[in-house]
């Protein structure tokens, strides 16, 4: 058969590529990053005990983290909690990340 032919037998056709991006957005490296705000521990302690659950996410998160500065700042929430906490018991969930700890 001729080679004419063949190609005009088929639909297929077969189109020059594009050139891949970059894997990293450059404009988005230019902004600054956000930080959350760490707020004092009394921040921390009326939003628990006035039952706000955002804020006690954010105080399981402190108490989580390995910096040093958010150790720190945990021990004093737990100790502030503790005061107010009168004949409570205290318990320990353990699990690894994401297991649901925070919603038992």
């Amino acid at each position: 058969m001729d080679s004419k032919k063949k190609k005009s037998a088929t639909a297929l056709k077969v189109n020059e590529g594009i050139e891949s991006p970059p894997p990293i957005n450059e404009e988005l490296l230019k902004r600054p990053l956000k930080q959350k705000d760490i707020h004092p521990a009394e921040y921390y302690v009326e939003g628990i005990i006035e039952g706000n659950r955002s804020i006690l996410s954010q105080a399981i998160t402190l108490v989580e983290s390995s910096l040093t500065t958010h150790q720190k700042l945990a021990q004093k929430i737990i100790e502030s909690c503790l005061k107010k906490s009168g004949n409570s018991v205290r318990i320990g969930i353990t699990g690894i990340p994401g297991v649901g700890k925070s919603t038992f």
